[in-house]
């Protein structure tokens, strides 16, 4: 309930100028709405894991895949993540898988509200210009924050390979 509750929130979410064209042409106007599948399902995730005890990002699956893919070299860039039809592993959970790592890199750097803040930015804004809100609220682009991900979680998995302590 916590996921959909969270794209609800997420893609509903309105404000300056969409928020008049919304009062002008109804509720078509959603400017979250055309957000990147990986952005949507990773912020879903996140959150049913940073509101509960539970949650993808605390699944020893997640964790497994997303080690398997970062130790194999087969990380899946950006471009690969946008949907759900995916033939090759992850298949349809590279959105949920991705996104929701992304999600919990930035914020475990120290600030859990970040993904919020990130949001209403961009519901005041035009669809499909991620990176000049990432750049206001992360101070970074999302794709550098996307290859930051990565290469903390190729460090994790090479830390692992070596039998050595893994990072949480």
């Amino acid at each position: 309930i916590l996921h959909e509750y969270s794209h609800i929130l997420q893609i509903d979410r309105v404000a300056g100028v969409p928020a008049t064209l919304r009062y002008m042409f109804g509720r078509i106007v959603m400017p979250n709405a055309l957000a990147p599948a990986w952005l949507d399902e990773g912020y879903a995730v996140y959150n049913e894991t940073r509101f509960t005890d539970f949650g993808r990002l605390r699944s020893a699956e997640y964790n497994m895949m997303a080690r398997a893919a970062a130790g194999s070299g087969k990380l899946l860039p950006v471009d690969r993540c946008g949907g759900y039809e995916l033939q090759r592993f992850p298949g349809g959970n590279a959105p949920y898988l991705y996104g929701s790592l992304l999600h919990g890199h930035v914020a475990s750097q120290g600030d859990s509200g970040i993904w919020d803040r990130y949001n209403r930015s961009r519901s005041a804004g035009f669809p499909f210009f991620e990176n000049l809100h990432a750049r206001r609220t992360l101070g970074r682009s999302i794709y550098r924050a996307w290859n930051e991900t990565h290469d903390d979680l190729i460090a994790t998995a090479t830390v692992a390979d070596r039998g050595g302590n893994e990072r949480s």
